[in-house]
């Protein structure tokens, strides 16, 4: 439904689907068997609306499901570093990149990047 939204021409087919994808969301969010994607594809639902608190949100939930997934550090790393929360945005680097294990070269350059602009400052 997201990518309706954000492919069809006319408004209201956008704005339609949009709501139905975020319904979605939030019903999986409660009782999906993966609970940690669910949370992470709110996470992206919610990050499209720019809705800082509820990607933010949403991401922790995914982290607290599945802890040892990179993926929602790693999204949560960058999310705090874009609203200036640099020292918090570099322990979630640091956990994703001890969770990724070297399989996704731009998890470590997000770590990378990081810390360059922390010695920068």
């Amino acid at each position: 439904m997201q990518q309706l939204a954000s492919q069809s021409q006319d408004f209201a087919t956008q704005l339609q689907a949009r709501q139905q994808a975020m319904e979605a969301g939030i019903r999986a969010s409660g009782s999906a068997e993966d609970r940690q994607n669910a949370w992470y594809n709110l996470a992206a639902l919610f990050a499209a609306e720019n809705n800082v608190a509820a990607t933010e949100r949403s991401l922790r939930n995914a982290i607290a499901w599945a802890p040892n997934w990179f993926k929602p550090h790693w999204s949560l790393a960058q999310l705090l570093d874009m609203t200036n929360r640099h020292a918090e945005a570099l322990l979630e680097a640091q956990s994703a990149v001890e969770r990724d294990g070297g399989r996704d070269p731009e998890v470590g350059e997000t770590l990378r990047k990081l810390e360059q602009s922390r010695n920068a400052r």
